[in-house]
């Protein structure tokens, strides 16, 4: 399955190189050096992903310090329809 050349491929073409290279992942010193770049850039990535100790490659991503803290309850003020009204002592109609 694997292509020698190094040309460029479709996305179809580079989705079928990586998951090929995913299936059939060998250690760094087995792969044979004709395959494709593709492919030897997703074995490298699933070593990567192995090994743990790489920060870009993560699935999380971090937030803000700002925001990774706990908020506390919200103060709000009254609404405008809750407060009374000054009492009218008589209407008058002209």
């Amino acid at each position: 399955m694997p292509v020698m050349n190094s040309g460029p491929v479709d996305l179809v073409e580079e989705l079928r190189l990586r998951r090929w290279a995913r299936l059939h992942h060998v250690p760094a010193d087995e792969r044979d050096g004709d395959w494709h770049p593709v492919i030897h850039d997703e074995m490298r990535r699933k070593d990567v992903e192995a090994d743990g100790t790489d920060r870009e490659v993560s699935p999380y991503v971090p937030l803000a310090p700002e925001t990774a803290r706990l908020h506390q309850p919200h103060e709000r003020e009254a609404p405008y329809f809750f407060t009374t009204p000054a009492p009218v002592d008589q209407l008058h109609y002209t």
